[in-house]
């Protein structure tokens, strides 16, 4: 593309002004460094308000609670403002200050026609998100997000040119904790789109429909090989505006044949054309036109459109366009910029817009811009300057310095980095790096052997360097598996010495790329993937590497023949899923693997490892997959923002990644073999192939049998060459600001240390300290190694309910409110009050904790700990009461149980002891209609008495019939022993009898009488009996004996079913049946009838 006119660059020195013409209009100024960027509109262009980026609608300032609705219509406007093939409707440009970290929406659901929203950045070129179909229901539009403060630009606009009408535009903002921008970039619902151009042949959605909302512009090419003259003109060719654009091509010729221009859609080229006529031949693959989109020539100084034509239908078309480069007097030619009143151009300049370079930072100029016009060939006319000032700035700040060991000496190949910016250190120490943004700046430092070193550092927009020296000390090896135990008012800290771990690398594919993709967006839009490594114990992570599609692989060079960045995420597990993001880092490949090197400590049981990109994208990776699906269970997916086991994507193969660790005591393990399997969806149905680009529909190139693997170099005893001495270890407590405080050494792997007072959080690491050597024999002396990680512990003591740090009587009542479910106790009272560590508080805490109060006898009382307790629930029919038995021959301190009954036949009463017992308290909650808990404890420490047996007596009340029987269960029992804890216990019984008592024994009439084949003889007792029940025939002789044996005592019936002892059936006749107990007797008569 040319930037001026050289036929024109002669006639400047002949300009004259004959007549007043025309100036530019809206000249604005972008401040850079030592340069000014200027824009501008052509003469007599009028914006109107909402046109354009440069003359918006106001919406305001967005703070937390804004809600606004904004009104307007899209009618009257251009379409100013695309997305790919969508947003071509006439379209509104609102301005927004976002001031603060706000959850943003900006909605349009509940309009009538189509529409699409389009969201930038402060320069309103960089899309910042989109949607088109994002609402619930209709094809309206809905953007939400977290936005940064600064200025946003949103354009309301239609999905087709067709798409335009009257709006109600919604936007409503929440604070936001999150401080990271996190727009969520819409995603066109295919359904909606198929709806949209119903028309169509329904079978092209399945060659193109999910891939229509990603592709890349059409390869395209202004052919280098056309010569153009010095009467050429600038224009802007473009090819857009419509859908399956896969399916469109075409091509320009000169009057010669010869190719101007090619491609297909999307399109958009600058091209410099001669006077004269051009032919245009125009190629659609499926045959049914165009479908909307159209080839469009425009001057690019003037806008004269030569060109707007389309295919309306068929496989081909040709049409011929004329470029007019005829110049008249009055036309305009192009412009001139000026600083401070003298020209800057040196030729005219053929665009609106301009830089002006070779200014001075923090310098204010004034600017100007004139119209230039054609008067004849040897003359122009030039309009009036309109001008602006403006300030070139530094935009940016360097950081240089020099890196040297512990002795002094310079240190070379030390890897210096901060963002995407870096340089590696010369013979000489230095480095240097350029143009980074203001601000606090995160300088990273590493070379192999030594400690990776992060450094926070402020960067000035100015000409000098900020000066950031370092001095790195050689990797020492660290302390490992650091854990913590909470104490009353001290922590006890145990950990391992260096290096006593297995290094263990875990790959879990075959190490063979045989697909290889990538989502189009990022972690943050929901959208990575990534594997699951088990290790089984703890562990630190020492390095993660990612394979990349590379030389000599399948598909080499897609997806763009470079390497650029990759995003290599870890997390550490919770329940089955990534939790915590531990470390976020960029690395290129190298030899087909992208791998960092995290240096984290303190993990245990599994790690996540993650890829995706970062946002804008333009380096494209392919991420491997291998051949086969085996590790489906390690396999996981975030998918639009959810997490998924298995092959979700549907591509056939392990994600191929590999993780290097030092385990202390666990070794590789997959998922499969532990207990937190995650259900695996293997239905990739659902997946949009749009949202990715792979290598599915690709032929290979190369062919490949050979596994890869990473090779990874972590720094891990690289001095062990040495005859290094292990002096010590060093505890350091961490506070809240990162700041650590040296608390003791000791040469030991524990440590106690104290942390009062209680029930505040205190974290705490451990270094090795070594002798390395006198520097003069090559050594560096006495150094420290890199800290081990980080535990946090909260003091506590046991028995204290109440965080007072002590344990009195209040505590054990609280605690038995607790297992009386009468209060509800938080995480850290059940901490506190479950002192025999089985997850529960129970019995046995309540008698641990009055021990802590009165001295525990358990230590003075000798007992039997083996020794079983036989539980027994007894009723007393007579006195209408169960007792509660324990046959055990050592004391017992502490009782607990549950019974459960029918409410609506039975009242349980108050308990009470067997025994009348002083201390010893008896309580009792109804947790729910037809249970209640009971706890006895001796609050003096001592033991509870019993009586043959019978430690407590339940009242109960028979609130059924005569006839209704019931049951009262038993369960739940816990009896804390001598010292406090539990007793193995044996229920013999786990239900007793409940039922109502008959004043008298009475031998009821037989029921039906006569009968056949069977009658009901009943009887009442009024306690316990031998109870013999015969049946004679009129001579006297005995027929059969219903009942011979103890029953207890109330309302029994037994059935004679006219059956002999022998099994035979009597004759018909009279019958006698007789009842006898040691205090009753009793005879009635009775008639069997055939």
């Amino acid at each position: 593309m040319l930037k001026n006119f050289s036929y024109y660059s002669l006639l400047i020195i002949f300009s004259v002004s004959l007549f007043a013409q025309d100036p530019p209009t809206y000249l604005s100024a972008v401040e850079g460094d030592e340069e000014v960027t200027l824009y501008w509109e052509m003469p007599g262009v009028q914006i109107s308000e909402g046109e354009t980026c440069a003359s918006p609608i106001q919406g305001g300032t967005i703070t937390d609670g804004f809600t606004e609705t904004f009104n307007g219509s899209t009618a009257t406007f251009e379409n100013d403002y695309v997305n790919g093939f969508s947003a071509n409707g006439p379209d509104v440009v609102y301005e927004f200050f976002v001031d603060g970290n706000l959850d943003v929406n900006f909605s349009l659901c509940g309009n009538t026609w189509d529409t699409y929203l389009i969201l930038f950045g402060s320069n309103c070129e960089s899309q910042v998100a989109f949607d088109d179909d994002g609402c619930e229901e209709g094809l309206q539009s809905e953007i939400s997000g977290t936005g940064l403060s600064g200025t946003y630009f949103l354009i309301v606009d239609g999905y087709g040119a067709t798409s335009f009408g009257e709006y109600n535009l919604i936007v409503s903002a929440t604070a936001s904790n999150r401080t990271s921008d996190a727009f969520r970039p819409g995603i066109t619902d295919l359904n909606k789109l198929n709806n949209k151009t119903e028309l169509q042949n329904i079978n092209k959605y399945e060659v193109y429909g999910t891939t229509e909302s990603h592709q890349e512009p059409a390869p395209s090419i202004v052919h280098p090989d056309y010569s153009r003259n010095s009467r050429s003109v600038p224009v802007t060719i473009e090819c857009d505006g419509g859908s399956w654009q896969t399916e469109v091509t075409w091509e320009i010729f000169d009057e010669s044949g010869t190719i101007v221009a090619s491609g297909g859609a999307p399109y958009l080229e600058t091209a410099s054309l001669d006077h004269g006529v051009y032919s245009v031949n125009g190629y659609d693959s499926w045959g049914d036109g165009w479908n909307g989109n159209s080839l469009i020539v425009t001057n690019a100084s003037n806008e004269e459109e030569y060109l707007n034509w389309t295919i309306e239908t068929g496989e081909t078309g040709t049409t011929t366009f004329e470029v007019d480069t005829t110049v008249v007097a009055g036309d305009l030619i192009g412009y001139n910029a000026y600083v401070d009143g003298t020209q800057h151009n040196s030729s005219i300049i053929q665009l609106r817009n301009y830089s002006v370079d070779g200014l001075t930072n923090n310098v204010t100029y004034e600017l100007g811009v004139s119209a230039v016009y054609f008067v004849n060939e040897n003359e122009t006319d030039e309009s009036e300057i309109i001008t602006v000032s403006a300030s070139p700035t530094f935009l940016y700040g360097d950081i240089t310095g020099v890196i040297t060991d512990p002795n002094g000496s310079t240190l070379d190949s030390v890897v210096v980095s901060s963002g995407d910016f870096s340089d590696t250190t010369d013979q000489n120490g230095t480095y240097t790096l350029w143009n980074l943004n203001t601000g606090s700046q995160t300088v990273t430092l590493s070379r192999f052997g030594f400690s990776t070193v992060s450094i926070d550092t402020l960067v000035l927009a100015q000409a000098e360097p900020t000066i950031l020296d370092v001095m790195l000390s050689p990797d020492m090896p660290k302390p490992a598996g650091l854990e913590g135990t909470p104490l009353d008012e001290q922590v006890y800290l145990e950990w391992r010495t260096p290096g006593d771990g297995e290094e263990l690398t875990i790959q879990y594919d075959d190490g063979i790329l045989s697909t290889a993709f990538y989502f189009f967006d990022t972690y943050e839009d929901g959208f990575a993937h990534g594997m699951r490594f088990d290790v089984g114990g703890g562990f630190d992570v020492l390095g993660a590497s990612i394979k990349i599609l590379s030389e000599g692989d399948e598909f080499w060079p897609w997806p763009d023949a470079t390497h650029g960045p990759v995003r290599i995420l870890i997390f550490d597990d919770n329940n089955g899923y990534p939790g915590n993001l531990l470390h976020d880092e960029e690395s290129i490949a190298e030899d087909g693997w992208a791998t960092i090197y995290p240096d984290l400590s303190g993990l245990d049981g599994a790690v996540y490892v993650l890829v995706s990109h970062s946002t804008g994208w333009t380096d494209l990776e392919g991420f491997g997959v291998d051949a086969s699906v085996d590790y489906a269970e390690n396999m996981i997916t975030l998918y639009d923002g959810e997490w998924n086991y298995g092959d979700y994507l549907g591509y056939g193969g392990d994600y191929m990644m590999a993780v290097h660790v030092m385990s202390y005591g666990g070794g590789v393990r997959t998922l499969s073999s532990v207990d937190n399997t995650p259900p695996i969806d293997y239905n990739s149905t659902n997946i949009n192939a749009s949202l990715m680009a792979s290598t599915s529909n690709l032929t290979p190139i190369n062919f490949s049998s050979e596994p890869t693997h990473p090779v990874f170099i972590s720094p891990i005893n690289i001095f062990d060459n040495r005859d290094n001495e292990l002096l010590e270890y060093r505890v350091y407590e961490i506070d809240s600001n990162g700041d650590e405080t040296f608390l003791v050494a000791t040469v030991d792997t524990f440590a106690t240390v104290d942390a009062s007072p209680n029930y505040l959080e205190y974290c705490y690491n451990v270094r090795a300290f070594w002798d390395t050597g006198d520097p003069s024999d090559g050594g560096y002396g006495q150094l420290e190694s890199r800290a081990s990680n980080t535990i946090c512990a909260v003091p506590f003591t046991y028995g204290d309910a109440d965080f007072d740090s002590d344990v009195d009587i209040s505590d054990v009542l609280s605690a038995i409110d607790f297992i009386l479910e009468q209060e509800i106790p938080s995480e850290d009272q059940t901490r506190n009050c479950d002192l025999n560590n089985d997850e529960e508080i129970n019995i046995a805490d309540i008698i641990m904790m009055i021990d802590i109060i009165f001295g525990g006898m358990g230590r003075t009382l000798g007992f039997d700990p083996s020794e079983l307790a036989y539980i027994d629930l007894k009723t007393d029919f007579n006195n209408s009461k169960l007792g509660f038995d324990i046959e055990y021959s050592s004391p017992v301190r502490g009782i607990e149980f549950e019974l459960e009954y029918d409410p609506d036949l039975v009242k349980v009463l108050s308990p009470s002891l067997s025994v009348l017992q002083e201390n010893v308290m008896v309580s009792f909650t109804e947790k729910e209609d037809g249970k209640i808990k009971v706890i006895a404890a001796n609050l003096r420490g001592g033991s509870i008495n019993g009586k043959n047996n019978s430690y407590l007596s339940i009242p109960v009340e028979f609130i059924g019939d005569k006839q209704d029987v019931t049951h009262i269960s038993l369960g739940g029992n816990k009896i804390a022993g001598v010292d406090g804890q539990l007793i193995e216990t044996v229920a013999r019984t786990i239900s007793s009898e409940v039922k109502v008592i008959p004043d008298e024994f009475v031998l009821h009439q037989n029921f039906p009488n006569p009968f056949n084949p069977s009658t009901e003889i009943r009887f009442d007792l009024p306690e316990a009996s031998v109870v013999n029940l015969t049946i004679f025939n009129i001579m006297g002789q005995k027929i059969r004996t219903l009942s011979n044996t103890e029953l207890t005592p109330g309302y029994h019936t037994l059935v004679w079913d006219g059956t002999s002892d022998n099994g035979s059936q009597v004759a018909t006749g009279m019958y006698f049946f007789a009842i006898q107990t040691d205090k009753y007797q009793s005879t009635k008569k009775m008639l069997f009838l055939k």
